[in-house]
């Protein structure tokens, strides 16, 4: 059927996570929350990391194989990491990269920015690589999921872009765009894309 926007649930496995979980160290529990990726000691370069698997690459688990998805953020402020990082005590994700880097299932391969402080800084705290700009995101992340978490402003632009490239699932912050007119435009490029790309907009 005709693709549509739709509302989602963010984390409901009840991860106990820390100030620490950009850093790797997110509990495990029975729902599949794993650990985070450990990050090196040292300061990656910015505007590389490593990518250790490729699209849809496959990972065992109980029961059997199971996919091991790729994620991405565009926006680098506090919805899609630094609210994580700014909670000292217990606490669930409170972001996008909180969210991902909780799931064992889930790669947070990069974020993109064109503020430079914001890319340092999510390379400082995540050790995941960081972009300046969407195409090299797409590029050289080749996500599955992509939030775009940036100013709504460039949310229509920006989900525009993922949809032209294929990005199988996008995650978009509210608003999804700034007229109705330019929701309705996504609606129909998903529709002449053939479904490929399943557009769903988070909000509380």
């Amino acid at each position: 059927g005709q693709s549509s926007l739709s509302t989602i649930v963010v984390c409901r496995q009840g991860c106990a996570c820390r100030r620490s979980v950009l850093r790797g160290e997110c509990p495990i529990d029975k729902t599949g929350v794993r650990p985070a990726h450990k990050t090196s000691t040292g300061h990656p370069r910015e505007e590389r990391g490593s990518q250790d698997s490729q699209r849809n690459a496959v990972i065992v688990g109980i029961g059997g194989p199971m996919k091991h998805y790729r994620a991405a953020l565009v926006g680098l402020g506090n919805i899609a990491w630094q609210f994580d990082s700014k909670v000292t005590a217990a606490h669930r994700p409170l972001s996008h990269a909180g969210t991902y880097l909780c799931n064992k299932r889930v790669k947070l391969v990069g974020g993109f920015s064109p503020d430079v402080s914001e890319r340092k800084a999510f390379v400082r705290s995540t050790g995941c690589a960081a972009f300046s700009s969407l195409e090299l995101l797409l590029k050289e992340g080749n996500p599955d999921i992509v939030s775009i978490c940036s100013p709504s402003q460039f949310h229509f632009e920006q989900t525009v872009g993922c949809i032209e490239n294929g990005v199988p699932m996008i995650w978009l912050e509210k608003p999804p765009a700034a007229t109705l007119a330019e929701v309705d435009d996504l609606l129909s490029l998903v529709a002449r894309r053939q479904n490929k790309s399943t557009v769903m907009v988070g909000f509380q």
